[in-house]
């Protein structure tokens, strides 16, 4: 990765780090739902999406809770929009590294390879 993108996947890492800290002191149970949802799309970008919810999240990855009955496979790509307050949105790419299913949760483990700040809202 060139050092430009480094810096740039830092700082738009460390942003969304703040807002998900920001909620988690506002309430220590759960992040404001706006942080803690993303919309996830496993494979190609034209997929139907997912609706995750964050469970963890690193520099390096992520933890993800989906809905149970979805077969995801590991090593597939996949892209998460988490939406903000309508003033910036975080766009995350990387690749699932496993998944832990059962009839009612899936929980999936996501290495990032990318993370893109734009303003306003999700598509």
């Amino acid at each position: 990765m060139p050092p430009g993108d480094l810096d740039r996947y830092r700082q738009a890492f460390l942003r969304l780090q703040n807002h998900l800290e920001q909620g988690a002191r506002a309430d220590r149970f759960k992040p404001p739902e706006n942080f803690a949802l993303a919309r996830v799309r496993i494979g190609d970008a034209a997929a139907a999406p997912l609706t995750g919810e964050i469970v963890d999240i690193s520099p390096d990855g992520m933890k993800l809770a989906l809905e149970g009955g979805n077969p995801i496979p590991v090593g597939q790509p996949c892209r998460l929009d988490i939406g903000a307050d309508g003033k910036e949105w975080f766009q995350l790419e990387g690749v699932v590294r496993w998944v832990d299913s059962h009839p009612l949760i899936t929980v999936i483990g996501v290495q990032l390879q990318s993370v893109e700040v734009h303003d306003g809202s999700p598509p």
